[in-house]
């Protein structure tokens, strides 16, 4: 489990930093460049806004990602001394829903330093208090912090509660009930654990709309479970499809939402582009925002989110997989926050 716990503060304050500023959120803002109060030039800190202008959308996670994508690619290629890479991620972590698609950057940068050892991280402070001071971008904090109720706060780490048994954290699954990337592994199991304790109707929902050859069995075991199942064609990144799905599948009501959709794309951090980013995200991320947008009437007993530790811990590269898992587990905080059903499950 996550934690928010408050930052300790050093004994002696790092010397600012000169800063480049990129983002015309802060265009207003004189920028400290230049700025050191050593003799020996102090380490710039790139400061990158990760938000762009005129309306945000939480399905457009990428207008926020592929600026902030080239900036760790710069620097990563670059044969310059050591520079700090800080992101600026507007309100990313609390909760809100709007900027949800600024979370992909903990992910990004995350895996930036778990594959380049690249001085990448995030905040949430203000931009004056960052520009201001800059020390969120020479600390020794490994973590990002976030601006809190007026304190600043950095993510833990920390063991959470045991898990005894998993009907105990959804309740008996009893109605109907739709699984995304339902016809690969992960689906197929979920829909026949659903079927296996009281599930009345499974939809699998796939891209293809067909079973793989080599899940038969799989499928054969489902079918054999008393459940009604059945696959639905459904491109789980398309919001038009998403609310043709739930709307088919409301029978009279959709009971429980299970996102397991997704594929990879990996590949090294400088190999990685925007259309890497994007097929990435478009399954993960974009289609768990339209089925959070089609079942926004729907009374769920059960929505849950299928993540990864890579958002969690950085993933070599999977900076791509880091980012999308990243903007599930904001939605996640934004679902539980509005108290609305939701488990989030990393593996």
């Amino acid at each position: 489990a996550t934690e928010w716990r408050p930052l300790k503060e050093t004994a002696t304050r790092p010397e600012r930093a000169p800063m480049l500023v990129v983002g015309g959120a802060v265009a207003s803002t004189p920028s400290p460049l230049g700025h050191t109060r050593s003799a020996q030039p102090a380490p710039i800190a790139i400061v990158a806004v990760a938000a762009s202008r005129g309306r945000q959308t939480p399905l457009a996670p990428l207008a926020t990602l592929a600026p902030a994508l080239a900036l760790v690619q710069a620097q990563a290629a670059s044969g310059a001394p050591p520079l700090t890479v800080l992101l600026l991620t507007p309100r990313a972590q609390l909760g809100v829903g709007g900027a949800v698609a600024h979370a992909g950057s903990w992910g990004l940068a995350r895996a930036a330093r778990a594959e380049a050892q690249l001085a990448a991280r995030c905040t949430e402070a203000p931009v004056a208090l960052a520009l201001a001071s800059g020390c969120a971008a020479v600390s020794d904090e490994p973590e990002e912090a976030v601006e809190l109720h007026g304190a600043r706060v950095v993510p833990r780490l920390a063991p959470a509660a045991p898990f005894t048994h998993a009907s105990s954290a959804f309740g008996a699954p009893s109605g109907t009930h739709l699984v995304t990337g339902g016809t690969g592994g992960l689906g197929l199991l979920t829909g026949r654990w659903l079927a296996q304790r009281g599930a009345r109707q499974v939809a699998l929902a796939s891209r293809g709309g067909a079973v793989a050859r080599d899940a038969n069995a799989e499928w054969e075991a489902l079918c054999a479970s008393g459940a009604a199942v059945r696959v639905e064609r459904c491109d789980a990144g398309e919001a038009a499809h998403a609310r043709r799905l739930v709307a088919a599948t409301r029978a009279p009501s959709v009971d429980g939402v299970w996102h397991a959709a997704g594929v990879l794309a990996d590949g090294v951090l400088p190999a990685q582009t925007a259309a890497s980013l994007a097929r990435v995200a478009a399954p993960k991320a974009h289609g768990a925002w339209a089925l959070q947008l089609a079942s926004a009437t729907a009374a769920l007993r059960a929505c849950a989110l299928f993540s990864s530790v890579a958002a969690l811990l950085g993933g070599a590269g999977q900076a791509n997989y880091s980012a999308a898992n990243a903007c599930l587990d904001a939605l996640g905080t934004c679902r539980r926050a509005n108290a609305q059903a939701l488990s989030l499950i990393h593996i």
